[in-house]
C-alpha cells in the first residue's frame, strides 16, 4: 500500500475508516481475540473488540494489543481496545 507523506494531515473520520480497512485486510492472518473494528462512534479514531477471555493471554493485555495494531497502521490515528464479550446470535 502506498501512502501520501500527507496522509497525516487528513480529517481522523478518513483516517479512522482507512485504519479500519487495513487492518479488516488482514483478517486471514491469526488474530487472537479480535471480533470487531469500529471506526467513529464516541471516540474519535477506531475501536477494536477483543474478546475478554484473552484479556488475561497476556500481561498488561490493553498494551499488547494496543502496540500490535499501531504497528500495523501507518499513520497516526487514536486507537482505543475494549474487551468485552462478543455477541452471540442464536
Amino acid at each position: 500500500m502506498a501512502l501520501s507523506e500527507d496522509t497525516n494531515s487528513l480529517p481522523i473520520g478518513i483516517k479512522s475508516k482507512m485504519a479500519q480497512t487495513i487492518i479488516e485486510s488482514n483478517f486471514g492472518e491469526r488474530f487472537d481475540g479480535l471480533f470487531s473494528i469500529s471506526a467513529g462512534g464516541l471516540n474519535p479514531g477506531i475501536t477494536i473488540g477483543i474478546d475478554e477471555k484473552f484479556q488475561d493471554k497476556h500481561d498488561n493485555a490493553e498494551k499488547f494489543y494496543y502496540e500490535k495494531y499501531l504497528k500495523m497502521i501507518p499513520f497516526d490515528v487514536p486507537i482505543t481496545i475494549e474487551f468485552s464479550k462478543p455477541i452471540e446470535l442464536q
